[in-house]
């Protein structure tokens, strides 16, 4: 009688242990479960990430973009070299000094060859400089020059020239003619500045 009760009181407490722990089991199921759910619910919720247009980092969609039909890089310019700012120099110089020199009037009292003494070699500044003074004319004249282009003609370490392309206008007592002309300046470098040697203008 005493063994079936201890037997009896053992199975009550087997039991109660058992259904105890199909509880937490059942427990720990759902709650896995749930979180599983709420993991998959967010998924779908969340927008996916998509790599930039033309990454290579996602697969092709839509809306992507071939690399082809971007935009190009747009690299920084390179610098000039100290040769190709000497040369600009150079070109510039021969601008300056074909419109000042043919730039004038039978009035402005020869300031047209004063305004270019710098700029010349010594040689063909003798030979402007002669030319001031010279007579007048009786009717007035005035050349108004401006040059439209310049570019490099021939280059050395201390030699160029410049060819020069320049429109005229010349008013002779109120009757106005304009005419392109090309024209062609020589340089040497003397002392490490560039002078104007020579100029010519082609007929």
């Amino acid at each position: 009688m005493l063994f079936k009760k201890t037997m009896s009181l053992r199975a009550k407490i087997f039991i109660v242990v058992s259904i105890i722990i199909l509880l937490i089991l059942g427990i720990s199921i759902g709650l896995l479960i749930r979180s599983k759910k709420q993991a998959a619910s967010s998924a779908v919720e969340t927008p996916p990430v998509t790599a930039p247009l033309g990454s290579t980092e996602a697969g092709p969609s839509a809306n992507s973009i071939p690399l082809s039909n971007q935009l190009p890089t747009v690299s920084a310019p390179r610098p000039p070299n100290p040769v190709e700012v000497e040369q600009q120099g150079v070109a510039n110089l021969a601008r300056v000094f074909m419109e000042r020199y043919n730039t004038y009037s039978s009035d402005n009292n020869w300031q047209n060859i004063k305004e270019v003494e710098h700029l010349v070699t010594p040689e063909l500044w003798k030979r402007l400089r002669a030319r001031i003074g010279s007579g007048r004319s009786a009717t007035f004249m005035g050349v108004t020059t401006q040059v439209l282009s310049v570019r490099l003609g021939a280059w050395q370490e201390a030699a160029a020239t410049v060819i020069v392309q320049a429109l005229r206008l010349t008013d002779t007592n109120g009757q106005q003619t304009r005419e392109q002309q090309t024209g062609t300046v020589a340089f040497v470098k003397s002392g490490g500045t560039w002078l104007v040697e020579s100029f010519t203008w082609e007929k």
